[in-house]
């Protein structure tokens, strides 16, 4: 879904904005405009926009450039990857809160302020909407860690059909960074997403698993949802390494953590069920 705004896009300017949105680019600069124009159509409050190129191989800066006016534009000489290239942004952010959100995430009608008010809870660490698919399907609201650092969609609501009517936050170990809020603040002090992760994958569950051993909650809310197109910009194969690497990388880091967890072996409603039962209990 596009949202159709005149080209250039402007983004209204403000001295005081309520929320830092970084956008992270590796190729597809056409996406990041789509999602900007989507954050103006259906955002109150003020903002600000960070973006960071992370050296696109593409004409993304170029198109950045001429498609958004108003925007914090960091041109980066190397690919400083997911997390590396949001820690880059964090540190130009103005507002008490940021959002991490990618250039294929396309924020919706009344969005924000469910996010918000569960951000106002001093005991939560981070805050995500439910994600869903470019054909109305929910993604997920937050994610489970199982045993062997596999994840999958919290709980057993209604992966993969039609989005149910919102049914509550959700306590969950993670939430994915194609869009997720945390008070700057908080942000800052954990120095952000850790570049021991390559480039991309799992540094978002990390940075969610510190948070909960720092005693702050996870929140999925299901009341604010965000279209999450999917997609990738790196080929299969080197998607596929790139996972591989950084899975191992968070199970030897969290092994303690795991090792009581119950598997998500088969992907099963039954398997999920009781990865939430752990998680509930444990709560």
């Amino acid at each position: 879904p596009r949202i159709v705004l005149p080209v250039p896009v402007v983004i209204p300017q403000t001295d005081s904005p309520a929320l830092s949105v970084l956008i992270v680019v590796y190729g597809g600069g056409e996406l990041a405009i789509d999602a900007v124009a989507a954050l103006i159509e259906h955002t109150e409050q003020p903002f600000e926009v960070i973006l960071v190129d992370n050296a696109s191989k593409d004409d993304s800066l170029v198109a950045l450039r001429d498609g958004i006016v108003g925007l914090t534009l960091i041109a980066e000489d190397h690919n400083l990857g997911f997390g590396g290239g949001n820690n880059r942004a964090a540190r130009e952010a103005r507002a008490p809160v940021i959002c991490m959100l990618n250039p294929d995430a396309r924020v919706t009608a009344e969005w924000l302020n469910p996010l918000l008010a569960v951000l106002h809870d001093p005991s939560v660490g981070a805050v995500a909407p439910a994600l869903i698919g470019a054909d109305g399907t929910l993604q997920e609201v937050g994610a489970m860690v199982d045993h062997w650092g596999y994840t999958g969609p919290a709980g057993t609501r209604g992966f993969g059909e039609p989005v149910p009517a919102p049914a509550g936050r959700l306590a969950v170990d993670y939430a994915s960074a194609a869009c997720l809020l945390m008070r700057t603040d908080v942000f800052r002090s954990m120095e952000g997403f850790d570049p021991t992760y390559r480039l991309a994958y799992y540094e978002d569950v990390d940075l969610c698993m510190r948070l909960w051993q720092r005693g702050l909650k996870v929140i999925g809310e299901p009341a604010s949802r965000v279209i999450h197109l999917g997609g990738g910009t790196v080929t299969p194969v080197v998607s596929q390494a790139l996972w591989h690497h950084n899975r191992s990388v968070f199970l030897h880091r969290w092994r303690d953590e795991l090792a009581t967890r119950p598997s998500y072996a088969a992907g099963t409603d039954d398997d999920m069920a009781r990865l939430w039962a752990w998680r509930t209990k444990a709560e």
